[in-house]
C-alpha cells in the first residue's frame, strides 16, 4: 500500500460512518490539492473538518526486496472547527466528539489508538481536536519505480 492509498482507505472508512456524517463532519485526506480550501470551506459553514495526516513514516525492520518497505507510522486524524460559527449551527458534532469517535472507529487490529489532544488557534479561531494512532505495515514500490528501484528512463 503507498501512503496516498492508506490516507484514501481511511477516507473511505470515516465517510463511510453514519454517526459522523449526521453529525455534519466531512473528511479529507491531506495529500489532496484542494484540502485545505475545502477543510476551511467546512468549518467556516459550522461544520468539523476531519482531515486523516500521514505526518511520520519510520523503518521497521529489513528490507522485503520487491515486496515493499516495512515501516512503523504515526497516523493523525484532524477534526477541526470554529466554535461560535458551530455553535450557531445547533445539532452538529463538536471537534472533540469527533475525534472520540473516530478513535473509537479506527482502533482495532489495524490502528492502535494512542492518544487525542486539543490545541486551539486563537488569531484562526479553530479548535482542533487531534487523534494519533500507531500503524505498521508495507510501503509497496510506486508505479514510477522499476523493478530496480530506479525512476524508468525515458
Amino acid at each position: 500500500m503507498t501512503i496516498r492509498e492508506l490516507q484514501e482507505t481511511l477516507v473511505k472508512a470515516l465517510s463511510a460512518n453514519e454517526a459522523l456524517l449526521q453529525g455534519g463532519c466531512r473528511v479529507f485526506a491531506e495529500d489532496t490539492r484542494e484540502v485545505y480550501d475545502l477543510a476551511n470551506q467546512c468549518i467556516q459553514e459550522g461544520n468539523v473538518a476531519v482531515v486523516v495526516v500521514t505526518p511520520d513514516f519510520e523503518r521497521a525492520g529489513s528490507g522485503l526486496g520487491d515486496e515493499g518497505l516495512p515501516f512503523e507510522a504515526d497516523i493523525v486524524i484532524r477534526c477541526m472547527e470554529r466554535p461560535p460559527v458551530a455553535a450557531a449551527q445547533g445539532d452538529v458534532m463538536r471537534a472533540l466528539d469527533a475525534a472520540e469517535l473516530v478513535s473509537h472507529l479506527l482502533d482495532g487490529e489495524i490502528l492502535e489508538w494512542r492518544s487525542i489532544r486539543q490545541t486551539v488557534d486563537r488569531r484562526e479561531g479553530v479548535l482542533t481536536a487531534t487523534a494519533t494512532f500507531g500503524y505498521d505495515g508495507i510501503l509497496t514500490r510506486p508505479d514510477c519505480l522499476d523493478s530496480a528501484g530506479s525512476a524508468p528512463q525515458p
